[in-house]
């Protein structure tokens, strides 16, 4: 299976844009098609059999337990993704009012 036929299968399943694939290392390895867009709710894993070309396994946001979901969520909004740009200005804002408590301590001579 060459990666034009994993890019196709990607889309076939959905998967269109800003995605990343992992080639298979061994003989036995498969291609694993990761999507991770601004809305968790969206993300998906295909495992994808390279002899084949089988769907060994297709994970979605849905397939998650209640944890996971809560830590997709999490590390959307933490890297700014989730609500776009404006979560980038409250993250920001957020940051610079932490820093100046977190930065090393001077000590002065008396």
């Amino acid at each position: 299976m060459s990666l034009d036929d994993v890019i196709a299968l990607a889309a076939s399943k959905g998967i269109r844009d800003d995605y990343g694939i992992a080639l298979p290392k061994t003989e036995s390895g498969v291609y694993t098609v990761s999507y991770f867009p601004p809305d968790p709710r969206d993300e998906r894993m295909l495992h994808v059999d390279h002899y084949s070309g089988e769907v060994l396994s297709d994970i979605s946001y849905s397939s998650y337990g209640c944890v996971a979901q809560w830590i997709s969520y999490g590390t959307s909004l933490h890297m700014g993704r989730y609500f776009g740009f404006a979560n980038q200005l409250v993250s920001s804002a957020i940051r610079s009012g932490v820093t100046p408590f977190c930065g090393p301590k001077i000590a002065v001579a008396p």
